[in-house]
C-alpha cells in the first residue's frame, strides 16, 4: 500500500532508478524507506499526474547541492495511463481540496507527501486499477527517455535497519565530508550522491551500540570509527 507521493518529472529523467528532489521534506522520505510510493508528475509536464509506483530503498544527501537529495526506487511499476487529479472519481490526496471540491495546487507542491490512512486506501485502489489495465500499457508510457527501475533485490533489508543506516549516513557526510579519513582520496560520483563513506559501530549494534559522532576518550567504545 503506497504510503507517500513523490514529484518526479518524466521528462527530465533518464531512469527513475535513482531522483533527485528537494530535501525539505527529508524526515517524510526517510520514514518511508522500505514502503512503496507513488509518482507523480506536476502539471508543468505535459503529461501529468499520478504514472507509477515503486519501493524507496534508499535516502542519500546531495553534497554538491545541499537544499537537494536523493531518492533510490525499486520495483518500479510504471502505469499505461496517467490518472490526472481533473479525472479522479475520489480524491487521492484529501488534503489538496478544498471544501467545494476545487483543487488546492499548493499542496501538490512539496516534492514528498505523506499520505494519510484513508488517502492510502485510495492510492491502493489507483494502483489496483492501473494493475487491471496493464495489459493495454505501453513500457514506454512515461516516454522512451525514462527507464523502469530493476526489481527489488531479495536480500532487501529490513525497514528499520534501512532508516538507521540512511540517518547515520547522511550525519556522517555532513560531519566529515565524502573523502577518506586517512588518505583524502574521494571516490564519489556525487552527481548521482554515490559515496564510498563506510562507518562502523566500535561497540557492536547488538550490544547496544549508539550512533554517536564524537570520540570520547573515557568511553571510546561509544562512537563511531570512520
Amino acid at each position: 500500500m503506497p504510503v507517500a507521493v513523490i514529484n518526479v518529472r518524466p521528462s527530465r529523467q533518464r531512469s527513475l532508478n535513482r531522483i533527485r528532489i528537494d530535501n525539505r521534506n527529508k524526515e517524510i522520505a526517510l520514514a518511508c524507506i522500505g514502503e512503496r510510493v507513488l509518482l507523480y508528475a506536476p502539471r508543468d509536464e505535459v503529461r501529468h499526474g499520478y504514472f507509477a509506483s515503486a519501493l524507496l530503498v534508499d535516502v542519500v544527501p546531495d553534497r554538491t547541492r545541499r537544499r537537494f537529495m536523493f531518492l533510490t526506487l525499486e520495483s518500479v511499476t510504471i502505469f499505461g495511463t496517467f490518472y490526472r487529479l481533473e479525472d479522479l472519481a475520489t480524491p487521492l490526496e484529501s488534503q489538496g481540496y478544498r471544501g467545494d471540491g476545487s483543487i488546492e495546487f499548493s499542496h501538490f507542491s512539496p516534492s514528498i507527501r505523506a499520505l494519510s490512512h484513508l488517502d492510502r486506501q485510495a492510492a491502493l485502489a489507483l494502483v489496483t486499477d492501473a494493475q487491471v489495465h496493464s495489459a493495454a500499457a505501453r513500457p514506454s508510457a512515461t516516454g522512451d527517455a525514462v527507464a523502469p527501475a530493476p526489481a527489488m533485490r531479495p536480500s532487501y533489508r529490513t525497514r528499520e535497519a534501512a532508516i538507521r543506516k540512511a540517518r547515520l549516513r547522511w550525519a556522517v557526510l555532513y560531519a566529515y565530508g565524502t573523502a577518506c579519513a586517512i588518505c583524502g582520496d574521494d571516490n564519489s560520483i556525487h552527481e548521482i550522491g554515490a559515496h564510498e563513506v563506510e562507518v562502523c559501530h566500535l561497540r557492536a549494534l547488538a550490544h547496544g551500540g549508539p550512533d554517536e559522532l564524537t570520540c570520547h576518550a573515557d568511553v571510546p567504545d561509544r562512537s563511531l570509527v570512520l
